[in-house]
C-alpha cells in the first residue's frame, strides 16, 4: 500500500532528550518494566505481542510446545453477504419515515434482515499459520524464566530441561525471538550448553469452514505455507532454517519438519509472510527476503533492530516513579502502538494485528463508536503521529470511493457517509439497524482528519487531504441535519452507542453525543477555513454557523446530560457517550464556567451511581481521561489503577471483560491498551480551551518528568517536576501563532529564554500561579523556563539580549 503524501518531517519532529537538562535515559526508564514470567504463558491471548504495524505474532507456550501465532494485518476474508454492503434494502428517506409513524414491524423485517445474515458471511481478520517446536520424545523442564524487552522487543526464555539434548542430565537452554522492526521477518535463536539432539517444527492452519485448506511445500532448509481466498487474496508463510531438515508428516492443515541430529549448540530460524495486497508475488517476496535476511546472524539482527527500537523510542518519553504500574502500561502502551501501526500498511483493527480466532469477534473490524479512533489517541499526545497514517489512509484512500457510493445509494445524497463497522474494504456490516444508518461516526472521524493537522502544522496534509476529507463528511452531515427542509434542523432519527440494540428504544432523539460531535466539527471547520491557504465559499461558511446556531441544547434532566432526549437511562453503559463533550471533544474542561463544570460533575456522578457491571476495560480509560478534563485527579488515576488490575491480562492486554466477571474472557481488545497513554497525558499535560496547563494533576511532593510530547496547538513540549514544583519546562512552536500558557509557576517575577536557533532573549515577567501567560510564537521558536535546556557547548556562539515583559 503506498504512503500517503504527507510531511514526516514535520508529524516526526521532536525533541532530542540528550540534550535537555534532568531528563531520564529512556532506555533505562524502559529497561525497569521488562515483563517476566516465571509460569508459562499456556494460550496465545496470554502470550507475549511481537509486531512491527504489518507483521505480528504472539509467543507462547511450554518448552514441551513452544509456539508462535504468526499474524499479518492485510490477511482478511473479504467476504461480504452478495459481495455487497449490509446496508438496508430500502432507502433511508423510507426508514427515517417509518421512525417517525413508529412503523416498528416494517423496521422489524428490515431489522431481522442484517440478524440473519450467518456471521461467517462477514468480512474477517485471518489468523496466518501457528509455528511450533517441539522435542522429539519425552522431557521435563524447570527453573522457567521469559523475559520481554520493550526497548528492543525481543524475548528470551530460559530453562533448563533435557529438550533436545542428552536425558542423562538436565542442560541449560535460551530460546531467543523477535520481529525486526523494519522487516517481515521473525527471528528465533535456540541454544544450549550442549549439542542438540533432534527437534520438530509444525506449520500450522486450522480449517476453517468455507475457506480453503493451504498448500505446503518443503525443499532443503525452506518449508512453504501458501493459502488462496475465494477472492484470490493469496498469502505465503516461509520457514527457513539453518541446516537442511526431513518432511516429518502432513496433511491438510498441518506440515511437520524434523531437524536431526544438529550437532551444534545453536540452531537459528527465520519465518517471512507475504501478501498479495501489498505485492504482486507473495512467494517472490518471502524467497527474496530471506535471501537479504539469511547472511544477517541473530546477534547482528537484533543489534540492528535496537537501533530502529531505539529511534521510535526516542520521540518521546515520560517517568512517574511514584505509580510505577501507571508508568509500565504507559510504555506498553507505546509499544502496542509501534506493533500495530505503521506507515504505508494496513489500519489496526479491535484486536491489533494479532488473533487466533477463525471469527475475530467483530470481525477484528473497524468501529468507529470509539474503538478505533480510542487507538490513536495516545499517537496524537505522545508525537507519534506517523503511526496515525494508517487511520488517515484509510478512509481517504481505501474506502473512499466505496462510501461514496454506498451514500448516494441509500441516502440519495452527496458527500461521505461513514460506516459504524466495516472491514478494510468499507463494507458496513454493522447487524443492529440504527448503528448501520449512525451519522455521529462520520463528524467523529471527519473531526480526527482536522486533529491530525492541528497536531502536525502539516499545510500539505491540510490542503490536499484532511480539509478535502472533512467537507465531504460536512456534506452529507448538513443534507442529513437539513433532510426535512432548511427551516427545520434535526438530529433525528439517530443512534447512541449501544443503547437499545435493535429494538425501538435504540432511535434516539438529539442523542447528546451527536450534538457534541456536530459542535466540534462545525467550529473546527471554521476555524480552519481561516488558514492562508484555504479559500471558503462565504455562503459555506453562513450555513456552518446556522447548523451551530440552531443546534439543539444538551438534553438534561435534573441538571445532569442524558443520552438522548427520548432516553431516560438509568442502567450501566459501556460508552460514555453523554460525557463526548467533555473528552475527547473538550467543549468541557477546567477552563469552563462553573455551572458547565457542575452539569458535567453531576453527570459523571449520575453514571457512576447507574454501576459499573456494563463496563468494559475501553470504558475505565474514557472515564480516566474525562475524570482529568474535570479536575477530578485521584479519581482518574483509581480508574486507571482499576482498569490494571481486573482488566488486564498477565501480558497486560486489555481482556475486555473484567477477570472478576462470570462472562468468558476469551477475547480481548486494543483499544484500551492504546487509549491508556492519553489518559496518563491528561494529568501530565492538557490542552482546554486554547490554553496550555502543565502537571495539572500531581500533588504536592511529586516527582516526574515528560518530553517530546504534543499540543493540539502543535507545541512540543517537555517539562519536569521536583517536590510538587515545576522546575523546567521547555515549548517549541511548529506553527505560528499564540501560545497560552496557564502558569505552574509559584515565583513573583518569572525568568524564561526565548530561542531561535542561536538567538536567544532572556525575559522577565509578573507572574502569578494560575494566571494565563500569552507569547507569541514564531514556528521553530522555543520558550525555556527554568534549566531545562543544556548551555550551549563552549566555543559555541549565541546571540543574547536582555528584556522585560510588562
Amino acid at each position: 500500500m503506498p504512503a500517503l503524501n504527507l510531511d514526516y518531517r514535520t508529524a516526526t519532529r521532536s525533541l532530542d532528550w540528550k540534550k535537555l537538562s534532568k531528563i531520564q535515559d529512556p532506555r533505562e526508564v524502559i529497561a525497569r518494566h521488562d515483563w517476566v514470567n516465571h509460569e508459562p504463558r499456556l494460550t496465545w491471548m496470554d502470550g507475549i505481542p511481537l509486531g512491527n504495524g504489518d507483521m505480528a505474532a504472539m509467543f507462547y507456550g511450554t518448552p514441551n510446545r513452544l509456539t508462535w501465532l504468526l499474524n499479518k494485518g492485510d490477511i482478511w476474508d473479504h467476504r461480504a453477504p452478495g459481495n455487497d454492503s449490509n446496508l438496508p434494502p430500502v432507502p433511508f428517506r423510507q426508514i427515517a419515515t417509518w421512525v417517525q409513524e413508529q412503523d416498528w414491524k416494517s423496521l422489524n423485517k428490515v431489522e431481522e434482515r442484517g440478524r440473519n445474515l450467518l456471521p461467517r458471511h462477514y468480512p474477517s481478520l485471518q489468523p496466518a499459520a501457528w509455528l511450533a517446536l517441539e522435542p522429539i520424545g519425552e522431557c521435563t523442564f524447570r527453573n522457567f524464566q521469559q523475559t520481554f524487552s520493550m526497548l528492543t522487543g525481543e524475548v528470551t526464555t530460559e530453562f533448563d530441561s533435557d529438550f533436545l539434548c542428552s536425558p542423562l542430565k538436565l542442560t541449560h537452554y535460551v530460546v531467543q525471538t523477535f520481529l525486526a522492526a523494519d522487516q517481515n521477518v521473525l527471528r528465533i535463536r535456540i541454544e544450549s550448553e550442549r549439542p542438540l539432539r533432534s527437534l520438530r517444527a509444525r506449520l500450522l492452519k486450522d480449517h476453517v469452514q468455507h475457506l480453503p485448506d493451504p498448500i505446503f511445500r518443503h525443499r532443503g532448509t525452506l518449508l512453504q505455507l501458501q493459502c488462496t481466498f475465494p477472492d484470490n487474496l493469496t498469502y505465503v508463510i516461509g520457514l527457513e532454517s539453518d541446516i537442511p531438515s526431513r518432511l516429518a508428516s502432513q496433511d491438510s492443515s498441518e506440515t511437520s519438519i524434523i531437524f536431526d541430529d544438529i550437532d551444534d549448540t545453536s540452531l537459528e530460524l527465520r519465518v517471512v509472510v507475504a501478501c498479495s495486497e501489498t505485492t504482486a508475488s507473495p512467494e517472490d517476496r518471502v524467497r527474496a527476503t530471506l535471501n537479504v535476511e539469511k547472511p544477517q546472524r541473530y546477534r547482528g539482527a537484533i543489534r540492528r533492530n535496537q537501533q530502529a527500537m531505539e529511534k521510535y523510542w526516542f520521540r518521546s518519553g515520560f517517568s512517574w516513579a511514584e505509580k510505577p504500574e501507571i508508568e509500565r502500561h504507559w510504555y506498553l502502551s507505546q509499544y502496542l502502538l509501534g506493533a500495530s501501526s505503521a506507515v504505508g500498511k494496513q489500519a489496526a483493527g479491535l484486536q491489533g494485528l494479532w488473533n487466533g480466532h477463525a471469527f475475530a469477534p467483530w470481525h477484528g473490524g473497524y468501529r468507529t463508536d470509539l474503538h478505533l479512533q480510542m487507538n490513536s489517541w495516545g499517537a496524537f499526545c505522545t508525537n507519534r503521529l506517523d503511526m496515525v497514517e494508517p487511520f488517515v489512509r484509510l478512509f481517504a484512500l481505501e474506502l473512499r470511493d466505496q462510501m461514496r457510493t454506498d451514500t448516494a445509494r441509500h441516502w440519495g445524497w452527496g458527500g461521505i457517509k461513514v460506516p459504524l463497522c466495516m472491514g478494510p474494504r468499507g463494507q458496513e456490516i454493522s447487524t443492529w439497524l440504527p448503528a448501520k444508518l449512525w451519522p455521529g461516526g462520520t463528524a467523529w472521524v471527519a473531526y480526527d482528519f482536522l486533529r491530525f493537522w492541528e497536531h502536525t502544522s502539516d499545510s500539505i496534509y491540510l490542503t490536499t487531504i484532511g480539509y478535502n476529507f472533512a467537507l465531504e463528511c460536512a456534506e452529507f452531515l448538513e443534507n442529513w441535519l437539513f433532510q426535512n427542509g432548511i427551516e427545520k434542523l434535526e438530529v433525528y432519527p439517530s443512534f447512541c452507542p449501544n443503547l437499545g440494540k435493535g429494538t425501538p428504544q435504540a432511535w434516539v432523539e438529539n442523542p447528546t453525543i451527536d450534538i457534541a460531535l456536530f459542535r466540534a466539527l462545525f467550529r473546527k471547520l471554521i476555524d480552519i477555513s481561516r488558514h492562508s491557504e484555504i479559500r471558503e465559499d462565504p455562503r459555506r461558511l453562513e450555513r456552518w454557523q446556522y447548523i451551530l446556531d440552531h443546534l439543539p441544547d444538551y438534553p438534561c434532566q435534573n441538571g445532569r446530560w442524558l443520552d438522548g432526549k427520548n432516553i431516560d437511562w438509568k442502567e450501566s453503559h459501556r460508552y460514555l457517550s453523554k460525557l463526548m463533550a467533555i473528552y475527547p471533544l473538550g467543549e468541557v474542561s477546567l477552563s469552563s464556567s462553573k455551572t458547565d463544570l457542575q452539569t458535567a460533575l453531576d453527570t459523571l456522578k449520575g453514571t457512576e451511581e447507574a454501576g459499573f457491571d456494563k463496563f468494559g476495560g475501553f470504558t475505565w480509560i474514557w472515564l480516566s481521561a474525562i475524570y482529568s478534563r474535570l479536575g477530578v485527579f485521584p479519581r482518574a488515576i483509581q480508574c486507571l489503577e482499576e482498569f490494571i488490575q481486573r482488566f488486564t491480562r498477565p501480558n497486560g492486554l486489555n481482556s475486555h471483560h473484567p477477570k472478576d466477571s462470570d462472562k468468558a474472557s476469551d477475547i480481548f481488545q486494543v483499544d484500551a491498551n492504546l487509549g491508556f497513554s492519553a489518559a496518563v497525558c491528561e494529568m501530565f499535560m492538557q490542552w482546554n480551551q486554547g490554553v496550555l496547563r502543565i502537571f495539572p494533576g500531581l500533588g504536592k511532593n511529586s516527582n516526574a518528568q515528560f518530553w517530546g510530547w504534543r499540543t493540539p496547538g502543535g507545541h512540543l513540549v517537555a517539562a519536569t517536576m521536583e517536590d510538587g514544583k515545576v522546575d523546567g519546562l521547555l515549548i517549541e512552536a511548529t506553527r505560528t501563532g499564540i501560545l497560552r500558557l496557564y502558569s505552574p509557576f509559584d515565583q513573583q517575577r518569572l525568568t524564561y529564554k526565548i530561542r531561535l536557533k542561536s538567538k536567544v532573549d532572556s525575559r522577565t515577567l509578573t507572574n502569578k500561579k494560575g494566571r494565563t501567560l500569552e507569547f507569541e510564537m514564531k514556528a521553530g521558536q522555543r520558550l525555556e523556563f527554568g534549566r531545562i535546556a543544556e548551555p550551549a557547548k563552549k566555543g559555541g556562539k549565541e546571540e543574547g539580549s536582555t528584556s522585560s515583559d510588562e
